[in-house]
């Protein structure tokens, strides 16, 4: 909110908490993926977000063993890619994407 007071035309609050973790999480799933309008701003509140790895956390998927097959489909646990992470952090260019979207 302090960012749009100071002319950012856009702002979210994300969080990654299940919605059994607290109340204010509970709040954001029911707005899911809803734009608000706050002086002219956009915002987004919401608890659904992708995660994607951070960079200098990878290793080789221990599932399918960097094959990026788990059996004949796609690995389900690295999504097909061979690498997974040990860390990961919120998508922030979809919630950017989402805002200018809508």
């Amino acid at each position: 909110m302090v960012a749009v007071e100071y002319g950012a035309k856009y702002a979210a609050v994300v969080s990654d908490m299940n919605h059994h973790s607290h109340p204010s999480s509970a709040m954001l799933d029911r707005l899911k993926r809803h734009i608000f309008f706050v002086d002219q701003a956009k915002m987004l509140l919401t608890n659904h977000v992708s995660r994607v790895g951070i960079t200098g956390t990878e290793f080789t998927c221990t599932t399918c063993g960097g094959s990026r097959k788990d059996g004949t489909s796609k690995c389900w646990s690295c999504n097909g890619t061979g690498t997974n992470f040990t860390e990961t952090g919120k998508d922030w260019s979809e919630i950017l994407e989402r805002l200018i979207k809508a």
